[in-house]
């Protein structure tokens, strides 16, 4: 049982009166273990994304940008 109390700036605090579960035991939960796993899966392929996108940027501005070569006697 949570009990909510009003702090000195009067935003809430939560106190647990009860025993907390730890992450693995809540995650024993089959449906809290696919929820996860789905979130999970969902950040990677987002990331993923981002980092392909950003990659492509880059190798388009090496590849649109002259090469110079300086050679100095």
């Amino acid at each position: 049982m949570k009990e909510i109390k009003k702090n000195a700036n009067g935003g809430a605090e939560n106190e647990s009166t009860g025993a907390e579960k730890a992450f693995d035991e809540i995650l024993k939960n089959k449906k809290y273990q696919s929820e996860f796993d789905r979130r999970v899966q969902k950040a990677i392929k987002t990331a993923k994304r981002k980092w392909k996108q950003e990659n492509e940027g880059k190798k388009a501005e090496i590849e649109t940008k002259p090469v110079m070569y300086i050679k100095f006697i």
